[in-house]
Parts: C-alpha cells; structure tokens; sequence
C-alpha cells in the first residue's frame, strides 16, 4: 500500500510540475495532504517581522523557493505602505485559503469591495491587471492604470489619474485646498489620514455647493476677496488652483469696473459712470436706505439741495481691488472741508462736514447716515439771534417775514424760501447780490434802512 501511494504522489508532482500555470492542477486531498498547516510553509517567509502571520506569507520566495518571477510580482508593493499607498490586504486580490485544497497551480483570483469601488470592473489577463479601482479604473488621465504584474519601479499619481486630472484647471497643483484630508500642505500624501484609495473621493469642497450662483459667490467673495488669492493667484490669473477669474469674468476690464461689485451695473464701464456705482444694490444686496451699505449715497448723487458730490468728497475712488476688505474707507474731500471744517465719521453719523452747516451757525449738526429723514434748511442753518422760531430766524426773519423781503434779492435768482439754486448752494461761497449800502467785508449795512446796523 506504502509504494502504492507513493506512486500516486509522484505521478500527481509530475502532472503538476508539467501544467500550464494557467490551468487547473488536480487538488491533493485532505488524506494526503496531512494536517493543516500555515501559508509560510509553502510559500513567503516565516521569518519576516510582519504585522500578521499572513503577511509573511507573501512572495518573495515563491512555492519553489524563488525570490523573482510572476509567483512573486508586486506582492510586496501591495503589502507595504509606498509614497501612493498604504498595505492592501491580500483579500482585495485573492480569497485566503482556510486549507491546503488551494495548491493546485492555479492563481485564484477573486477581488475585493476596494478592487471594484465606484462601479470598477476589475481583471487579470496576459500578466496585467486592469480596470481596478485602486489603478485609475474609476478616473481619468492616468498613464499606467493596467499596470504589468511583474514590473519594477514605483507608481506616481499621474500613474492612476492626471496630475491634475482633466476635469481639473491645467495649473491646477493646490490639492490640499479641496483634498486636505488625502493630501498634505506640501503635496505630499496623507497616508495615515488613510483617505487615499479608500474607494471614495474626498473633497472638502474649496467652494460650497452652488458657489457658481453669482448671488453666493459674488457676495463672498466681496466680503472677503483676498481670500480667492490664496488659490486663484494675486492677479486673479489661476495661481495654484490653475482656474482663472478673469477667464470667467471675460478679461481683467472687472477689476477697475466699480459697478461690477455694487450700483447699477455697466458692462462697458468708463469713468462717467462712477456715480452709477453708488447704491442702492450694495455688494451684499442691499438695497434699504436703513442698510449701512445703501444709506444716504442717492441723496448724496441727486440734485436736490446741491449739486452731485463727487464720490472722492466723501472716500478715496479705488484703482484696484485691494479695497475690498469689508471696511467702509471713509476719506473726506475738499468740499467737506471748506472754511476750516474738521468732518468725522463713526461708521453711523457724519460730523462737522462743511456740507452740513459746521461753518453756517449751525451747532455741528451730525445727520445719521441711514436716516430716512429729509433735509430742510433748518437742518443745516440754525436760528441766529433775534425773534422768530423758523429756518428765516434773527436777522433772516426780520428780513423775510417782517420787512418781506424775498431771498432772491439777497442772494440771487433761483433762492426762495422753499427752494435753492443746486449749482451754487453749497459750493463754498455766499452767494449775495450786491446791495446798495451793504458792505459784505464788514457785514453791515451802511446809513439807510437800518442806520449802520452790523448784521
């Protein structure tokens, strides 16, 4: 019986040393296998200070003792963490064996919940595995993504999708900006985060979702438009993230377009249309006159009580974006000084502002920006001494509702006691005509009406 079996044994070696590696070898059974034993027996090494013993089981050294060949392959580089990848666990490319029925010559293939992430329809023929999750399946632009089995050499990202890939700006070589977790500050990956080829691609998302509606992503980048530099480059050109705004906004003309931000919109702007970029529309929508952003600029731009201001009387006119900082830059003008006065603005009142009456009587008036209250001329001339409790008080009063005299008579068709003339109110002069008897040096009248009363 003892030759018997022998023989068997040796005219099943010899079957198996003479088949093809990829055909079904005859499978020793449980009998002469003889007791189980554990995978380094036949194949890897049982000496190796691997995590597992099932690790050590891993070529090098084939069952027949080789150290090179397709027995031994990349085995190694799936098992141990690379600049690409950390350990894939053997299951993801074959079943592990619960016993010796395995050794019958044939590579059993069976890949794993990684293998076939996202949709991937993963195979090994010809000594090349291809359409595996882990090799680019699922992407685009990659260079190797049907890596050879035995080939030598490291893989790169560009090996498994581009670097960036397609559906990415060309200059696009920020990736931690929307990879943080994958991806380290310096560019390398972050293996130990273990995000890279867990089967899911792990975007933080630089922008939220729906960041190309204009009213989501104009307005935050005007709150804080020196943010998109850090990705898009200080001229807005694509730096690192390699996506251009001006690409997008059709050329660099948006930068010095005021009304491009706030105002009324014109999309082939030039300087006349400065004051078309005063609110309301602020850069966040606003659109109330109790809304800081919106506030007194029409008053200030119609011809009502003066001429239009010029934006520059109030704030600095930009010429670049640097402004953009969420801070009202108030810069008073000339006309805001006119005749010593000294204007301040605490971000809710305008003070001591030519314009406002500082040099005509009136007790530093500080009209509140976001007021929705009118402008008399009592909110800028205040009553002077004599009788009398209207705007015309004092000597204004004796004038015009004692003695009717009218307000043109003094200073010029146009000026009622209702109405003003805009082109000459509040331009840093009187206007007075002149008057038999009156002595505007001195401001008094000579011997006639009032006997040389001072006014």
């Amino acid at each position: 019986m003892a030759s018997t079996h022998r023989a068997a044994l040796a005219a099943l070696a010899l079957l198996t040393a003479t088949a093809a590696c990829d055909q079904a070898r005859p499978t020793l059974g449980e009998a002469d296998a003889g007791a189980e034993g554990d995978c380094t027996s036949c194949h890897g090494d049982a000496t190796r200070t691997e995590a597992s013993a099932l690790l050590q089981a891993a070529p090098p050294r084939d069952a027949h003792g080789s150290a090179s060949g397709p027995a031994v392959g990349a085995h190694q580089a799936h098992l141990h963490a690379t600049a690409v990848s950390g350990p894939i666990a053997c299951a993801e490319c074959h079943a592990v064996p619960t016993q010796r029925l395995h050794s019958n010559g044939q590579v059993d293939l069976a890949f794993g919940a990684l293998a076939r992430a996202g949709g991937a329809s993963p195979a090994f023929a010809g000594g090349t595995c291809s359409g595996v999750y882990c090799h680019g399946a699922t992407l685009s632009g990659g260079s190797l993504t049907a890596p050879v089995w035995g080939s030598a050499g490291p893989l790169d990202c560009a090996s498994c999708h581009g670097a960036p890939p397609p559906s990415h700006a060309a200059g696009a070589t920020a990736c931690a900006t929307c990879h943080p977790g994958t991806v380290d500050a310096d560019g390398t990956l972050n293996l130990a985060g273990g995000l890279h080829l867990n089967g899911v691609v792990d975007v933080n998302g630089a922008h939220p979702e729906g960041w190309s509606d204009p009213s989501q992503h104009g307005r935050a980048a005007k709150r804080d438009l020196s943010s998109c530099t850090a990705c898009h480059g200080a001229d807005y050109g694509g730096g690192t993230s390699g996506v251009s705004c001006n690409a997008c906004h059709g050329g660099t003309a948006w930068q010095s377009n005021c009304t491009f931000c706030h105002g009324t919109k014109v999309a082939a702007y030039a300087a006349a249309d400065l004051p078309k970029a005063a609110p309301p529309l602020g850069t966040q929508g606003e659109t109330a006159v109790t809304d800081r952003a919106v506030g007194a600029h029409q008053k200030h731009l119609l011809a009502t009580l003066s001429s239009p201001l010029a934006c520059a009387e109030c704030h600095a006119v930009p010429a670049d974006l640097g402004h953009l900082d969420g801070a009202a830059q108030v810069t008073f003008g000339v006309a805001a000084r006119r005749n010593g006065a000294a204007p301040a603005w605490n971000g809710t009142t305008c003070a001591s502002t030519y314009c406002h009456g500082s040099t005509a009587g009136a007790a530093a008036p500080a009209p509140a920006w976001t007021s929705t209250a009118g402008t008399t001329c009592a909110s800028c001339h205040l009553p002077q001494s004599g009788s009398g409790t209207s705007a015309y008080s004092g000597r204004h009063y004796l004038h015009v509702s004692s003695r009717g005299i009218s307000c043109a008579t003094c200073h010029g068709s146009g000026y009622t006691a209702s109405a003003v003339v805009p082109a000459t109110h509040v331009d840093g002069t009187r206007q007075l005509q002149p008057i038999v008897g009156w002595n505007a040096a001195s401001r008094s009248c000579a011997p006639g009406c009032h006997g040389g009363e001072t006014w």
